[in-house]
């Protein structure tokens, strides 16, 4: 996570942020709820990359974290407790749909944002977001030409109903085009697990029977 500390020194390179040293960073990860264990590791992930920085620079960064569950919908009430409590000067949120939520907030604000996410929208018309994952166009253009590799041509997908799915998704279909056919596409809310498991169970028998009837 390094890099993220790299873009909180090159914000004070930018004339129309103001920051004074410390740097208050908010950081909102699942930290209860189903996802709690993949925020746990990011935190620590911050954590660890924050000592690992110069003593000198350390002193500069300060992080408080707040808990969204991975919720969009308890994204911005977290934003707002870090604000009440810290009065944060970043924030960093994991997650597209969690970085949609809050951007038009911390964009009106004023308040710099650093987004691990996939989805451009996030960023999209906005100066004061930063979109650091890896873009749609990336992931998908390595899948497509892993299917081709293998010879794949016919392919069943199945996700769950999320925005970063539904950027890759966009971006696979494009790419996709005269390369690999979608025969089978289902898409589960967040939290249906089992029944994405029993769809993947029986995923052979129900391709076959598609098969046979497109045929």
């Amino acid at each position: 996570m390094k890099f993220i500390f790299g873009i909180l020194c090159a914000l004070f390179f930018i004339p129309s942020i103001s920051l004074a040293l410390p740097v208050k960073v908010g950081v909102i990860v699942a930290q209860s709820g189903e996802l709690a264990g993949l925020g746990d590791g990011f935190r620590k992930s911050l954590e660890f990359g924050l000592a690992e920085l110069p003593e000198i620079e350390r002193s500069r960064i300060e992080l408080y974290f707040e808990d969204d569950q991975f919720k969009a919908a308890q994204t911005v009430p977290a934003y707002e407790r870090l604000k009440a409590a810290h009065g944060i000067d970043v924030l960093v949120v994991f997650g597209s749909s969690t970085a949609k939520a809050v951007a038009p907030r911390t964009e009106a604000e004023k308040i710099p944002l650093i987004a691990l996410a996939t989805d451009p929208q996030v960023n999209q018309g906005r100066s004061s977001t930063v979109n650091m994952w890896a873009t749609p166009e990336t992931l998908t253009d390595l899948a497509v030409s892993e299917a081709e590799r293998r010879g794949y041509r016919r392919i069943a997908r199945i996700a769950s109903q999320h925005d970063f799915t539904d950027a890759l998704k966009r971006t696979f279909d494009a790419a996709a085009v005269g390369r690999v056919t979608i025969d089978l596409d289902e898409s589960y809310p967040r939290g249906a697990c089992r029944k994405m498991e029993l769809q993947l169970h029986f995923l052979g028998p129900r391709m076959r029977q598609h098969a046979q009837s497109t045929s």
